[in-house]
């Protein structure tokens, strides 16, 4: 403040201190389908949007035997404005849904520092089909205490028709032999199957057919996840 008049000049000075705010926000980057049983990524995006320098180590947290890690640098440098990625690697064990969650080490001084992302899972059918051999036993129990089964079979009845038709051909379609190339599908990481897959004409990378494994669909995406090539330039191998 200045104060100026007559030939005198007064000046009086006050300091302001500007308010130290800590704050970051998450953003889902990419997220493919899960798999039970395979490798999958989640690639997310950290953006100090306070005004001071963050520094902490990211910590991560997801349900027991998923084998989740961080597959880039722990450490979090940022200055205000800044935007780092952070990858994360997981395998979930089971076909049960989970949370995998994402937070700096102090989180109680940061805004925003977790992010908590929910995991879809998409069974491999193991458990559908141990249910379905459970039933055909439970079936063969009861009618297997003497009698019953060999008054069934005089009658002319037949032990598979106890069996529902849905569970027959399941079994049936587990039987069934499909050799796998032992090359990895770019949306869902699983083996592909000699003769079902596609692959992209501009940079090789394979896919599954649509049917083959729920969710992983390349003509749904558009393009290749490798080389960003149109659809049409897949071929059937």
């Amino acid at each position: 403040l200045i104060l100026d008049g007559g030939g005198i000049v007064s000046e009086n000075t006050i300091s302001l201190k500007v308010e130290t705010v800590s704050k970051v926000s998450w953003t889902i980057a990419q997220q493919f389908d899960s798999p039970q049983g395979f490798d999958n990524r989640l690639s997310l995006e950290l953006q100090n949007t306070g005004n001071s320098e963050v520094s902490e180590l990211l910590q991560l947290d997801a349900p027991s035997g998923w084998n989740e890690l961080i597959l880039d640098s722990q450490f979090v440098n940022l200055r205000p404005g800044e935007t780092r990625s952070v990858e994360i690697g997981y395998n979930p064990s089971k076909s049960s849904d989970g949370v995998i969650t994402v937070s700096l080490s102090n989180s109680d001084e940061i805004e925003g520092s977790t992010i908590e992302v929910q995991i879809d899972v998409l069974s491999n059918g193991s458990s559908d089909e141990t249910t379905n051999i459970l039933l055909i036993i439970l079936i063969l129990m009861l009618l297997s205490g003497g009698t019953g089964l060999a008054m069934f079979v005089r009658m002319g009845g037949e032990i598979l028709s106890l069996i529902p038709d849905k569970v027959v051909q399941n079994l049936v379609s587990k039987n069934e032999e499909e050799v796998s190339s032992g090359v990895p599908c770019w949306i869902c990481s699983a083996d592909i199957i000699l003769g079902k897959a596609w692959a992209c004409l501009e940079c090789g990378a394979r896919y599954h057919m649509d049917g083959q494994i729920q969710g992983c669909s390349i003509i749904e995406r558009g393009n290749c996840l490798h080389c960003d090539a149109e659809i049409d330039k897949l071929t059937e191998v």
